[in-house]
């Protein structure tokens, strides 16, 4: 796999975000050798504009670039000619979904053929929308098609302009493309290009291609994506492994081989959210300071799973959400509660404000708020949220989490709430933590995609730590263990490489390399600091960084927090609980 092409294809994965579901896997298209379009980005840039030109000018400045025929753009951009499709009269009536109790007739303003022998369905999949639909690649729905009120319609919002079903357009071709089980849809206001894939019998993805942002210098690598990617070429003119449906399927696959990557990630927003924790009390040693010590001090790692508890609150609610088992649908909770809406304002701020994000607190208020409207219930308006007492949500269970002192109460009466002192944690460490368990190779992970044993495995790779001051500069190894050069030089010279090997985990020939490299630098002629510098940069050749963590991620300065494996987590690496024992606790 080229680490250019999968940097290429994170980047503009990164740009049509929000995405929902796992439509494409950076890796895969890495390792198929997916590239960009022969033609240079300025050339297809220039054809593109010819393809959309902007629908109006106000005050001299040409506005939303907007594609004038659709029929048109699908021949000049992606090669898809008039003659490919069915479209009209030509369309069998099968090829839809009527649905009666909403007087709406769903039907695709075109479809593409599939160009090679077709596998009739039989059995229980033999309904006549389902053969009808075996015929096609693609379904493409026009929402300005015979409606002018179509153009730049709300994709996500219920609506009532293509028919009486008040639903919203996404939702109305995910239930068509399941009706004639076929996988793959195209949704445009003509303003947007929507690519929905829905494959029979798992979660629906869609990304959307933005005409504003590909009419933009900086938005090119979409336009090249969109052509790369959805041109007849990657339909009907390579081989079947890298054709769109294969891209497609093979990308789907891997939301079944995320789960030690994603475990990998939730463990970094772990400790992003225990450097958090500890900035905030550095920033307040006399007040929040003196809370986050005496949790500290508690037995049976208080601390670690305070933090723990927070990221089994998250995911509850991220996979709630993504299920619309909360009230998602109310402007009340999406506007001051939603945590997928509030990782979106923090994207939006990180991108606009980047330099800033470490230095704004309110963030962290909007997860203590919902936590605390989980666990006590809303009924304010048309918000209504039923209470769900127990230990999760409890406020009162894990005082270091919302900066409770003795005497203080954060559901108390109005004079005990406001001895509460809420940590100030920043924007920054609650974006870094909600970045790694929303986004995976830069698109939006679906969790109601996952199953329970993979939220399970998620949540195994999290136990078995504890949190650990460093005495030293360290270094996280593979193993998971931090480790400083004073435990390494503290083993005899002829033990160290057989040290090495069974407790840090290392290879023989590892350990011998990096026992000689440590040898020789103890006699470089360097000053102490530049000798504690050589030394830690020695045990970060062998440290945990890669694909998905940069190096400075696993150093630690003397005196920071870290979260330590123990000795069965470092025996064993990771825990493994049976489906028949992980899919209760998780469906609880």
């Amino acid at each position: 796999m080229s680490d250019a092409l999968r940097r290429m294809h994170e980047a503009w994965l990164g740009m049509v975000q929000p995405v929902e579901g796992l439509v494409f896997s950076a890796t895969v298209l890495a390792d198929k050798g997916i590239g960009r379009p022969d033609e240079g980005p300025a050339q297809l840039q220039k054809r593109f504009l010819a393809c959309c030109p902007p629908s109006a000018i106000e005050d001299g400045q040409e506005t939303q670039p907007r594609v004038a025929d659709l029929a048109g753009f699908l021949e000049e951009m992606l090669g898809l000619t008039p003659d490919l499709f069915d479209a009209g009269d030509t369309l069998e009536k099968a090829l839809s979904l009527d649905v009666p109790e909403a007087n709406q007739l769903l039907r695709p303003t075109f479809a593409l053929r599939k160009q090679f022998e077709v596998a009739i369905p039989e059995g229980t999949d033999a309904t006549d929308a389902a053969r009808a639909g075996a015929a096609y690649e693609m379904l493409v729905w026009d929402l300005a098609a015979g409606d002018v009120r179509g153009v730049g319609l709300d994709l996500d919002a219920p609506e009532e302009v293509t028919g009486e079903w008040r639903y919203p357009p996404t939702a109305k071709l995910d239930r068509l493309l399941r009706h004639v089980r076929v996988p793959i849809g195209l949704l445009t206001n003509r303003d947007e290009l929507r690519l929905v894939y829905a494959p029979h019998g798992e979660s629906t993805g869609h990304l959307t291609f933005r005409l504003r942002d590909m009419a933009d210098v900086g938005g090119r690598p979409i336009l090249d994506a969109l052509v790369s990617l959805l041109s007849v070429q990657r339909f009907f003119g390579v081989d079947e492994d890298v054709a769109l449906p294969a891209l497609l399927a093979e990308s789907r696959k891997r939301q079944a081989n995320v789960t030690t990557e994603l475990a990998e990630q939730v463990f970094d927003a772990l400790q992003i959210l225990l450097a958090g924790f500890q900035a905030a009390a550095e920033r307040d040693p006399s007040g929040y300071g003196q809370v986050f010590g005496d949790a500290l001090e508690r037995e049976e790692d208080h601390v670690y799973r305070g933090l723990l508890t927070v990221m089994l609150r998250l995911v509850f609610l991220l996979f709630a959400e993504d299920r619309a088992l909360l009230p998602v649908e109310r402007s009340l909770y999406e506007e001051h509660l939603s945590v997928f809406a509030l990782f979106a304002r923090l994207q939006e701020e990180a991108g606009a404000h980047p330099d800033t994000m470490n230095q704004r607190h309110g963030a962290w208020g909007q997860l203590l708020a919902v936590f605390r409207a989980v666990f006590t219930g809303v009924d304010h308006g048309e918000l209504h949220m039923p209470p769900r007492h127990g230990d999760l949500f409890d406020p009162h269970r894990y005082p270091l989490l919302e900066g409770v002192v003795a005497g203080a109460s954060p559901l108390g009466a109005p004079e005990l709430q406001a001895e509460v002192g809420v940590p100030t944690i920043d924007d920054g460490t609650v974006y870094g933590v909600l970045e790694r368990l929303i986004l995976f190779e830069g698109q939006r992970l679906s969790y109601k995609a996952l199953d329970v044993e993979q939220i399970g495995s998620v949540y195994e790779a999290l136990m078995g730590f504890h949190v650990a001051r460093m005495e030293g500069p360290a270094v996280r190894m593979k193993s998971g263990q931090w480790l400083t050069p004073g435990e390494v030089l503290a083993v005899k010279p002829a033990q160290r490489a057989k040290w090495l090997k069974q407790e840090v985990g290392l290879s023989k020939a590892q350990a011998d390399k990096l026992k000689d490299r440590i040898a020789e630098i103890a006699k470089d002629d360097i000053d102490d600091d530049g000798r504690a510098a050589a030394y830690q940069d020695a045990l970060a050749d062998y440290g945990a960084a890669g694909r998905r963590r940069d190096k400075s991620q696993i150093l630690a300065k003397p005196g920071q927090l870290v979260l330590q494996p123990g000795a069965e987590r470092r025996r064993t690496s990771s825990h493994y609980t049976p489906r028949s024992l992980s899919a209760p606790i998780v469906e609880r």
